[in-house]
C-alpha cells in the first residue's frame, strides 16, 4: 500500500457559539497534534494565544472530536497512525506563528485564499495590543544635544558679529526631570535622615528641585527673541481669620490649663464637651479662662450676653437635632452681632506662572523648518513617556530652565530668573491674523503665534535671594 504524501499541517473547520473557526493543526514534525493557529472567519480575526487557548478550553471536547476527524481523514503516516490533538502549541511558538501570519497580510487565511488588504489591516490593528511588550514599545524621540535658534540671524552672545544686530533673547532649555525625593522608597536610596521629623522641622522637606541641580541631564534648548510680553512679580496667599471672644477665651483656657499639665488640659476639654451650663463654662474655661471671662464681664457689658449665647447654642445643638447658631441667637436676643475680630493671616506661598508669546514669521525655508522643529521640541519634552519596562507607570515629562540674556550672553539683571519650571501648555496658532489660512508655496503658514505657559516647581522664598546682588531684581 502506498503512503499518502505528507503535509506539515491540516485545517479543521469548527463552528462554536455562532462563529466559524479555521483551526490549523501540525500533522507532522515536533509539534505534531498541536494547534498552531486559529482564525475567526465570522469576524475576520486572527486569534492570539490567550484568545485561542480560552476558546479551546471552553470547548475542548467538541474541538478535539472535530480536529481528530480531520487529522484521521488527512492521515500523513501509515494507516492507523494518525496523530491526535493535544492542545495548543507552546505560547512562544504559537505567538511566533501568529506574528508571521500578521506580517504576511495577504496570506493569513489558512485555506490558502488571500484576505482583502483592508481586512488584514483591521486584524493587525485590533490585535496590536496583544503584541505590545516591553521589547517593542516604541521609544520616544530624543532632542538631546539639539539647539534650535529663531530667527536664523539671531545674534546669540556675540556682540561683534559681522552683520548682526545686538539683540536680547531668551534661552529655554530642557532638562531630564528628577523626582523631588528620589530614592525615598529604595532600601539603599538617599539619606533617610533628611526625612526624619526633626530634620524636616529644621530644614523643611528636602527637594532635589528647589534649585536648578547641576547633575540634571541637558536635553536640548531653543533660543528665541524676547517674548512680546514679560511680567515679573511674586505672590503669597493670605486669608481672613475670625475669632470670637468665646473662642479666644476657650483657647486661652485650654492653653493655660495645658501649661499646668497635659492631664489638666485634657480634663478641661472633656468638661467642655459635657452639658451643664455653669459647670460646662467653668470646666471648659479653667482658671485662666474664668479670669478672662470675669474681666470681660467687668469691662465689656455685652460680653456676658455673647458668652451666654455661645454656651446656649452649644447645649441646644447637643440635645436637639437642629443646630443653633450662636451668632443668630445673640442677634435675635439683643440685636447685636459678635465682633469677629477679623484679620488677614498668611496661608501659604504661591507657585508662579510665566506666560509668554511670540509671533514667528519665517523669511526662508530654513526658518520655516526651525519653527516646526521648535514646536516639536516643546511637545516632546512637555509630555509624559511610557518607560521601557512597561506601561503600568508613566515617566514624568522633562522640565525647563528659562534664562533671559543680554546681547553679550550675560544674564539680564533687570528681568526675573525663574526657578525650575514645567511646561503646562503650548499653543501654536497658524492663522494668527484672523484672515484665515495663508501660506507659502510649500504650504508653511506665513506666520505662527507661539504661546507657552510655564509653572515653577517650587515656591519662591525670601531665602532664595541670598547671594544675589542688590542691583538685581533677583528671582
Amino acid at each position: 500500500m502506498s503512503v499518502p504524501q505528507k503535509n506539515e499541517k491540516v485545517t479543521a473547520t469548527i463552528s462554536t457559539g455562532g462563529n466559524q473557526y479555521l483551526v490549523q493543526v501540525a500533522s507532522d514534525g515536533p509539534e505534531k497534534g498541536k494547534i498552531i493557529s486559529v482564525y475567526d472567519t465570522t469576524n475576520n480575526s486572527l486569534l492570539s494565544y490567550n484568545q485561542a487557548n480560552t476558546l479551546y478550553q471552553a470547548n475542548q471536547s467538541q474541538w478535539n472530536t472535530n480536529i481528530n476527524k480531520t487529522l484521521k481523514a488527512n492521515n500523513t503516516g501509515e494507516p492507523g497512525t494518525a496523530p491526535t490533538v493535544s492542545g495548543l502549541s507552546p505560547e512562544a511558538l504559537y505567538t511566533k506563528q501568529y506574528n508571521q501570519d500578521l506580517k504576511s497580510l495577504g496570506a493569513i487565511d489558512p485555506t490558502g485564499g488571500a484576505l482583502p488588504s483592508d481586512v488584514a489591516a483591521t486584524i493587525a490593528q485590533n490585535t496590536a495590543l496583544d503584541n505590545l511588550t516591553p521589547k517593542n514599545i516604541p521609544k520616544p524621540p530624543t532632542t538631546k544635544g539639539k539647539i534650535y535658534v529663531f530667527p536664523s540671524d539671531l545674534n546669540v552672545g556675540k556682540t561683534n558679529a559681522t552683520g548682526a544686530t545686538p539683540q536680547d533673547y531668551i534661552r529655554i532649555g530642557a532638562l531630564q526631570y528628577t523626582p523631588p525625593n528620589k530614592g525615598l522608597l529604595d532600601a539603599g536610596g538617599i539619606d533617610k535622615s533628611l526625612f526624619i521629623s526633626p530634620s524636616i522641622v529644621k530644614k523643611g522637606l528636602a527637594s532635589f528641585n528647589a534649585s536648578i541641580p547641576n547633575y540634571m541631564e541637558f536635553i536640548g534648548e531653543i533660543v528665541l527673541p524676547m517674548p512680546m510680553s514679560i511680567t515679573d512679580g511674586a505672590k503669597a496667599e493670605w486669608g481672613v481669620s475670625k475669632m470670637s471672644m468665646m473662642g479666644a477665651s476657650m483657647a486661652a483656657a485650654i492653653s493655660g490649663v495645658y501649661n499646668e499639665g497635659l492631664l489638666g488640659g485634657t480634663a478641661a476639654i472633656a468638661n467642655a464637651m459635657g452639658v451643664g451650663g455653669e459647670k460646662m463654662a467653668a470646666g471648659a474655661l479653667g482658671k485662666y479662662g474664668l479670669e478672662a471671662l470675669t474681666s470681660y464681664q467687668a469691662n465689656a457689658p455685652g460680653a456676658a450676653e455673647a458668652f451666654k449665647a455661645d454656651l446656649t447654642a452649644q447645649i441646644v445643638s447637643k440635645v436637639s437635632s437642629t443646630p443653633v447658631n450662636a451668632g443668630d441667637l445673640l442677634t435675635r436676643s439683643t440685636g447685636a452681632a459678635v465682633n469677629p475680630n477679623a484679620e488677614l493671616l498668611f496661608r501659604a506661598p504661591s507657585l508662579r506662572t510665566f506666560d509668554m508669546q511670540w509671533k514667528l514669521a519665517p523669511r526662508s525655508e530654513k526658518e520655516a523648518s526651525q519653527i516646526r522643529k521648535i514646536i516639536r521640541f516643546l511637545k516632546i519634552n512637555m509630555l509624559p513617556t511610557i518607560p521601557e519596562y512597561g506601561a503600568a507607570l508613566l515617566q514624568s515629562p522633562n522640565v525647563f530652565v528659562l534664562r533671559y540674556e543680554k546681547s553679550n550672553g550675560s544674564q539680564n539683571p533687570s528681568l526675573p530668573k525663574p526657578k525650575l519650571c514645567a511646561l503646562g501648555q503650548v499653543v501654536a496658532n497658524h492663522t494668527p491674523d484672523g484672515i484665515g489660512w495663508a501660506a507659502y508655496d510649500d504650504s508653511h503658514p506665513v506666520a505662527t503665534t507661539l504661546q507657552m505657559s510655564f509653572l515653577e516647581l517650587t515656591p519662591l522664598l525670601s531665602n532664595d535671594f541670598n547671594g544675589i546682588p542688590e542691583d538685581d531684581v533677583g528671582l
